[in-house]
């Protein structure tokens, strides 16, 4: 078995290292969706060459947060520049607080929102390439893939 991300994090050479979504998220949730993934890598492992290559297709689609953090933004901005300025004084001030955290989170890879979608699982583009790793290797090493 692969080793896991939290042994690999430690290493040097390691891109997670540069990763600043994992490096703002707190080491319980890395650890719940390093436990999560690898719980799934298995799962697959045990079920077959077909359900290994299903996964995979499956990986090709998954969202990572930052696709994710860009639609959320692009909706919401969306929504209240429409609404916003001619309707409410809070409205716009939400507004002007997601144009804050998305500045936030491109400047420093952090923001509010972030951190509910870490907690829902959602998962960065590291993540997501490290269990398409695992399954490809898997394939390579039990089906000659």
């Amino acid at each position: 078995m692969p080793a896991t991300s939290t042994t690999i994090e430690r290493l040097p050479d390691d891109p997670w290292i540069h990763d600043r979504v994992r490096a703002h998220t707190p080491t319980r949730i890395n650890e719940r969706i390093d436990a999560a993934t690898e719980e799934t890598v298995v799962r697959y492992l045990r079920s077959g060459r077909k359900a290994i290559e299903r996964r995979l297709r499956q990986l090709e689609r998954e969202w990572d947060i930052d696709r994710v953090l860009v639609a959320a933004f692009a909706v919401i901005g969306g929504v209240l520049n429409e609404i916003g300025p001619r309707r409410s004084r809070p409205l716009r001030w939400l507004g002007r607080s997601q144009v804050a955290f998305q500045l936030m989170y491109e400047l420093f890879g952090w923001c509010p929102p972030m951190m509910a979608l870490r907690r829902l699982g959602v998962r960065t583009q590291h993540e997501i390439d490290a269990e398409r790793g695992m399954l490809i290797e898997a394939l390579r090493i039990l089906y000659g893939a």
